[in-house]
């Protein structure tokens, strides 16, 4: 093992150490695994800047230093001695750095692309001064640009993949540079670069901040990476494209449309499988088949509602209306009310996040399917409180087992305050309470009603103060006295019993927090 007696490195060693002006050997794997470099103690300050990096470039190549030493030489630089020239590393949270108009930002700009040197595993010497050129590339492209306007900017492709990537979600492209990333987006997508063609694919796909409504060109770019990568997903949306006719005047082409939905079904794309099911029930490109889709969206459904309580989408919207659709042919209008209601809870939770053309399409349908399906309900059918001895909501909120709190307080006479809390730790799902006669739906993890009962409340335990519950039972261990008792239990333990208590659900109790 190498031996050494402590080194200082003044401001000017420092400076060149940045610069790549020293002895590549100090950073070779030997010195690296030697524990030379922590006997190296820095005395001086020195603020590196972009021409530095330029320098540090142009000495790599000339010294032809491998791949190691050029990785070991970059990360002490710009991790263990950063603190010493007073500069900070870190990239900028709102990329600017990516498309430099700064001396700071350009700093910043060729610091990630080194970084982005040493993330892939090809340790070639051709990769690596491959990537020096482009980071040289990046300060020429500065230089060129600070005298022309943004729409004549150029970029090197890393920085082209780099800006794509870190807005893959349009929304965030800034307003001055919508015309700037377009362009990056058509060139690179001149080259089939697979990130490109998704973004102005999907873009153009009913349109975007960067790009208009263009069928033509969406279904062109989302085939071509299909026919590259064989995305199930892709297969969904030019399914989507064929079934509503998008480049054929709005004239569906059916047997297209089932043809790639058939794909997404195969690997288990939801929405491939709901359209599929669709095709069934109106025998478009296929053979007609009411009970296949009955069979495809009760599968769905059972499948999605618990997931969408435990906080995924799950097209559990989109799903939900499929079956309020079946029991409204079936002439079940109740039951079809109630998945109604369910279908426009989880598209209203969806929309706070995403307000894609395709969500306000669905919430249009279950919107008009409510309003559509109301006078088919019973006179009588709404209401403003339900009144009833068994609190369906609340066997909800301890379904499959949930631990929960319970908590009951006296708030006149005979009248009692009644919540029960699902405790996230134990359960990281909620409970999807849906009370049709009062037209409410809500997911909660909380929920709190009312109750009236002229008999006491019965404690089965010393503490009230912190009673769980994961079951309730009506009735089924009373002595005959009273069969409407309702039990709260865990396991088999009886914790709390309330008797001949009749429940209050009102519409207000959906929009406590």
């Amino acid at each position: 093992m190498l031996i050494v007696n402590k080194i200082q490195y003044n401001e000017k060693e420092l400076r060149e150490l940045i610069r790549f002006e020293m002895d590549p050997s100090i950073f070779s794997e030997e010195n690296m695994g030697s524990g030379y470099l922590d006997n190296i103690e820095i005395t001086g300050t020195y603020k590196a800047d972009y021409k530095d990096i330029i320098t540090a470039c142009e000495n790599i190549k000339k010294s032809g230093a491998d791949y190691d030493t050029v990785h070991n030489w970059y990360y002490y630089i710009f991790d263990e001695i950063a603190a010493h020239y007073g500069y900070s590393w870190e990239d900028c949270t709102d990329y600017r750095y990516l498309w430099p108009s700064t001396d700071e930002e350009l700093f910043l700009a060729m610091d990630n692309a080194f970084n982005d040197i040493f993330i892939y595993e090809d340790d070639s010497t051709d990769a690596l001064m491959e990537k020096i050129d482009e980071i040289i590339e990046i300060k020429e492209n500065y230089e060129y640009n600070k005298q022309h306007p943004i729409d004549e900017w150029k970029l090197s492709k890393l920085q082209k993949s780099m800006i794509m990537e870190s807005y893959r979600d349009t929304d965030k492209v800034p307003r001055s540079k919508v015309a700037l990333f377009r362009k990056i987006v058509d060139e690179m997508c001149e080259k089939d670069d697979p990130l490109a063609l998704y973004i102005k694919g999907y873009g153009c796909y009913g349109g975007d901040k960067i790009y208009e409504c263009d069928w033509e060109e969406s279904r062109k770019c989302i085939t071509k990476l299909f026919e590259m990568e064989g995305n199930p997903y892709y297969a969904n949306t030019l399914g989507y494209i064929y079934y509503y006719g998008r480049c054929n005047g709005g004239v569906p082409e059916y047997e297209k449309a089932f043809q790639y939905f058939s794909i997404g079904a195969a690997f288990d794309v939801t929405e491939s499988i709901y359209k599929q099911a669709d095709m069934f029930l109106g025998g478009k490109g296929c053979i007609k088949s009411p009970q296949t889709f009955d069979h495809i969206i009760n599968k769905l459904y059972a499948e999605a509602r618990p997931r969408f309580c435990l906080g995924e989408d799950a097209k559990f919207a989109d799903i939900a209306l499929r079956k309020a659709s079946s029991m409204e042919r079936a002439e079940d209008y109740e039951n079809a009310f109630y998945y109604y209601l369910e279908a426009d809870c989880a598209i209203k939770k969806r929309l706070k996040k995403s307000t894609f053309f395709g969500n306000k399409t669905v919430q249009e349908k279950i919107t008009k399917s409510i309003e559509a399906i109301k006078p088919k309900l019973r006179e009588d059918f709404f209401k403003d409180e339900i009144v009833t001895d068994i609190p369906f909501w609340l066997f909800n909120m301890v379904a499959d087992k949930c631990k929960s709190r319970i908590e009951i307080a006296n708030i006149s006479q005979n009248r009692y305050m009644i919540k029960i809390s699902r405790e996230k730790a134990d359960h990281p799902g909620k409970a999807l309470i849906v009370a049709e006669e009062l037209e409410r739906a809500k997911l909660a993890r909380v929920f709190e009603t009312e109750f009236e009962t002229e008999m006491p409340v019965e404690y089965k335990v010393k503490d009230t103060t912190e009673i769980y519950i994961d079951n309730i039972r009506y009735g089924e261990h009373d002595d005959g006295d009273n069969l409407d008792a309702v039990e709260f239990c865990k396991g088999d333990e009886v914790r709390v019993v309330v008797r001949n208590a009749k429940f209050i659900l009102k519409k207000t109790d959906f929009d406590k927090k």
